[in-house]
């Protein structure tokens, strides 16, 4: 399955038009975009996950004797609480 990129060009040529004025014709800007799209989200995914491992060590600190099973459905939840928020973010 291929994706149709079709406004590449239009989105990205303010951003490109100097690299290839500058000499580097060969570039292909519908590669340069997916790659910018995918750093993009493994930020926002770090994000996510330090977000969650705060949370979790917020509820270890308070209540030290909480059982691994409790803990781990804990970051559940508060996971699902920040892909909520994340999903309007996309």
């Amino acid at each position: 399955m291929k994706a149709r990129l079709s406004g590449i060009l239009v989105v990205t040529l303010p951003y490109s038009s100097t690299l290839l004025f500058s000499g580097n014709i060969g570039l292909n800007m519908k590669q340069i975009f997916c790659a910018a799209i995918v750093i993009g989200a493994s930020g926002a995914a770090i994000d996510i996950g330090m977000d969650i491992a705060s949370a979790m060590a917020e509820v270890k600190s308070k209540k030290p004797e909480i059982m691994c099973r409790e803990l781990i459905q804990s970051g559940f939840n508060v996971g699902r609480a920040v892909i909520g928020t994340m999903t309007t973010t996309f």
